[in-house]
């Protein structure tokens, strides 16, 4: 079905609910192929089958519709509220597990100093690095924010 298009947005990537209804799916065809004939127990499954295709896509439309992005790294579906960190300008998102830590912002404002558009920037960013250790902070530190 349609909700199951890899093309589209973040659930499909995380691939679950696709996995799950052809789990399902492939059980029940197998039954009903081992028994060669029908039984009330197997129609019943591949009726409930379908009711549980349609209610995965129900599903899936209504995440697909809140869903912000996912996780580069795991694919975890992200929605307003949820802990994680975004990369604006480059639109990456990050569940909290998989969060850059400042340890990696620190080494990455070291070592691409030009990825920085100006010196202020940088700056600001090493102060702001410096400010959540002063803080009683520590560089293995996930970021992360409110995703919004």
């Amino acid at each position: 079905t349609a909700a199951y298009d890899e093309n589209r947005g973040c659930l499909e990537n995380s691939g679950l609910f696709t996995a799950m209804r052809d789990a399902f799916s492939i059980v029940v065809k197998q039954q009903m192929a081992a028994n060669k004939k029908s039984m009330p127990i197997l129609d019943a499954l591949n009726a409930n089958n379908n009711a549980f295709i349609e209610a995965l896509d129900e599903i899936a439309g209504e995440v697909e519709s809140n869903c912000l992005g996912y996780c580069e790294t795991c694919s975890l579906p992200l929605f307003e509220g949820d802990q994680g960190f975004h990369e604006v300008e480059a639109g990456l998102y990050f569940c909290a597990e998989h969060s850059p830590t400042y340890q990696d912002w620190e080494s990455a404002v070291a070592d691409e100093p030009e990825a920085y558009e100006d010196k202020a920037a940088r700056e600001r960013g090493l102060q702001e690095i410096q400010e959540h250790l002063d803080a009683g902070g520590s560089l293995t530190d996930k970021i992360t924010h409110e995703i919004s």
